[in-house]
């Protein structure tokens, strides 16, 4: 059912928002369109939609409101409101947080009517106007001075031993109207970090509160200094109150997304004396500062917080502090990697080894999917010049911008000549900034040329860059906010949940996984509540992105993703489809670290014979492309072949999803040599993935079996 040409479509929206219950919602057609609303005309009908979203006995104009929401949310239209829309929303309000959303979308003056309607929300003066302070101060604002001077006096009256908590409050005045805002509409220090937007992503941008963190952060680095020294009587879990604790881990934070450079001495001071006594008591005289500063370093590292951290592990006696600070670790080390500009300062100063090396090359390897760039001078410095870096300066493939606008890429040869696709050599400008070659920003013939080069040098690049997978959405989807490539495949959630806790996704509230890359947060459905310990099989679902706002995400459709992103994002889910959905127990293993159990034969035949019916992924692909290449010369000479999902070797057929083998379409087990699982007749082979060794692995011994 089309809307009608009039009346117009806010009286027709109205009018059905307004409607008495349907018995057949599905009766009255789909929603329609609301992008030729102005945020006017969205405002005009906010009240009616906000009764309609609370109205269960009218699933009709219930379901509307919804849609509307929705659409309103996608177009990014935000309502206007006037005083009189304003107070029929408020009227609805059940909490604060909803009174503030309201009020956001008013730009008029304070008025009687209003600060009275306020006034009910907030009720009597007392202890939540105090825990709530950011909320309560933004609501007193519409209100009058006696309503502000009961606010100083709650506040002044519950903080009287938190310090801290009473100067934060004082600053809210000094605050931009953004920071405010970021603040009173978060719950991120009250144990809701992954249900609540984190509002030192706002603060760091304002000079009022950057002042104010290295204020807070130099007293209570002080005052620890005071109770280590004797000056300030020790008493376990006295240094600072858990109301004081949010604000300094809040402070630390902003510093730490900043990279401020007054910040590394006083973390070195803050952490482990915050978790270790003065005496050789197994308490602390923080527990609360030195869990919450573990927990910044592990969400926003950089390298001399990593290092205190690894130094207060080195310290603490206290057992619980211990553990939580040893599970930041590892997630620092890896957060480490996705910030590539700051990390790359640590490589000319340090020591090659194993280490050094797997950090870089996961640093690295963020930059394939956020922007970064460096000049000529410091990609020298950090990368061509140093000794942790030179081996990956050389053999990776970079990309050089030009102050005259061109691209070139080049690959550095061993006496450190710029080479292009074609090993020709390039000559490089000084006042170029460098990037990391991605394959989406080349031609089909530049991607070849890098293949066919780092192949006939036998190039061993130490993260899968030139052979590197890489996705695009479907014409179709493009002005969708899903993507369905990876729908639709039967999943071991053991394996899954290993896979993917190592690889940084994290469980999602919603069902599923979900992982950030840089502001862009991407889902991955699947039809089960994941939770560590799980078993079973689960079917994959949709995958969807969104953006990081002030205080939420927003919803992206594909087409606005930037491609390296999708590209990136799509590859990490292949990576989690194809280890997931293999039944072949020693691979799953490998990739998640964890002992699984054998599957029994019958079922595992089922489930090998379901998964070769699965369409081809990229990485399939490019995993066929590979061992064209490295198989070239046999292939010319007819002893194998690739088909389809399939290499065949004479009889047999080794599948290039799987790695089962077949005669003549009965199963065959392979006794494959032991040595790391590699045959001294594998070929070389440009990157390290372990089902392609093993299907390589495979066709050698099935090669030398003919030859035999």
């Amino acid at each position: 059912m089309d809307a009608p040409l009039a009346p117009s479509l806010v009286a027709y929206l109205q009018q059905r928002l307004k409607a008495d219950r349907v018995d057949h919602p599905s009766f009255i057609g789909p929603p329609p369109d609301i992008s030729p609303l102005t945020p006017a005309q969205l405002g005009s009908l906010w009240p009616a939609i906000r009764r309609a979203l609370r109205d269960h006995a009218n699933p009709a104009a219930q379901q509307l409101a919804t849609a509307i929401v929705q659409q309103a949310t996608q177009l990014e239209l935000r309502p206007i409101l006037d005083q009189a829309s304003l107070l029929e929303a408020l009227r609805s309000c059940v909490d604060w947080q909803e009174a503030l959303e309201q009020l956001a979308c008013f730009n008029g003056p304070p008025s009687a009517a209003l600060a009275e309607e306020l006034r009910r929300i907030l009720a009597e003066p007392g202890a939540k106007w105090a825990t709530n302070y950011p909320q309560a101060y933004m609501l007193t604002q519409w209100m009058d001075e006696e309503a502000r001077a009961e606010l100083r006096r709650c506040v002044e009256q519950h903080y009287g031993n938190a310090p801290y908590a009473r100067q934060e409050f004082a600053l809210l005045g000094q605050l931009e109207p953004r920071s405010r805002q970021a603040l009173a509409g978060s719950d991120y220090w009250t144990g809701h970090h992954h249900l609540s937007a984190d509002p030192a992503r706002v603060l760091m941008d304002d000079a009022a509160y950057v002042e104010f963190s290295q204020q807070i952060l130099s007293t209570a680095a002080q005052r620890l200094d005071a109770i280590h020294s004797g000056a300030t009587p020790y008493v376990a879990d006295g240094a600072f109150t858990t109301d004081d604790t949010p604000v300094i881990a809040r402070a630390a934070r902003v510093a730490l997304l900043r990279d401020a450079s007054w910040l590394p001495p006083l973390m070195d001071r803050l952490l482990p004396k915050a978790c270790v006594a003065p005496t050789q008591a197994k308490t602390a005289p923080s527990q609360s500062l030195a869990i919450a500063l573990g927990h910044c370093i592990e969400q926003v590292p950089t390298p001399e917080s990593v290092q205190a951290l690894r130094n207060a592990l080195s310290l603490v006696r206290h057992a619980s502090i211990q553990k939580k600070l040893t599970r930041n670790l590892k997630p620092a080390e890896r957060g480490l990697a996705q910030r590539p500009e700051i990390a790359l300062r640590l490589t000319p100063i340090s020591t090659p080894g194993k280490a050094q090396h797997g950090l870089l090359a996961s640093c690295l390897e963020s930059g394939l999917w956020q922007a970064f760039e460096l000049s000529y001078s410091d990609w020298r410095a950090q990368l061509a010049d140093s000794a942790v870096g030179s081996p990956f300066a050389r053999s990776l493939v970079w990309v050089a911008h030009c102050a005259d606008g061109q691209r070139r890429s080049f690959l550095l040869n061993a006496h450190a000549q710029a080479l292009d696709p074609w090993g020709q050599p390039l000559n490089l400008e000084a006042e170029c900034r460098i990037a990391l070659w991605h394959p989406l920003s080349a031609s089909a013939e530049e991607r070849h040329a890098w293949q066919s080069l780092i192949s006939e040098r036998r190039i061993k690049q130490p993260l899968r860059q030139v052979f590197r997978e890489y996705y695009l959405p479907s014409q179709q989807e493009l002005e969708s906010h899903n993507c369905q490539a990876f729908a639709g495949y039967s999943l071991s959630i053991r394996p899954l949940i290993g896979l993917a806790r190592r690889e940084g996704w994290k469980i999602d509230r919603d069902g599923g996984l979900s992982r950030c890359l840089g502001s862009i947060r991407v889902s991955f459905a699947v039809d089960a509540e994941l939770y560590p310990g799980l078993q079973g099989h689960c079917l994959s679902g949709s995958t969807s992105f969104a953006r990081r706002t002030d205080s939420d995400w927003q919803p992206m459709l594909l087409q606005d993703v930037p491609p390296q992103v999708f590209s990136e994002a799509c590859r990490a889910i292949d990576l989690l489809v194809s280890v997931s959905s293999f039944a072949i127990e020693e691979l799953a293993q490998s990739a998640t670290g964890q002992p699984l159990p054998q599957m029994p034969a019958a079922r595992r035949e089922q489930r090998l014979n379901l998964l070769a019916g699965q369409n081809l992924t990229q990485m399939t692909l490019m995993r066929r492309h590979v061992l064209g290449m490295a198989f070239a010369t046999r292939i010319e000479e007819g002893e194998l072949s690739l088909e389809g999902r399939h290499v065949r070797v004479g009889d047999y057929a080794v599948h290039l999803v799987t790695g089962r083998v077949t005669r003549d379409g009965a199963p065959v087990e392979m006794a494959l040599a032991a040595q790391s699982g590699k045959l001294t007749a594998l070929p070389w082979l440009p990157y390290d993935e372990v089902l392609l060794e093993r299907i390589a692995n495979t066709v050698g011994a099935l090669l030398n079996r003919r030859e035999t």
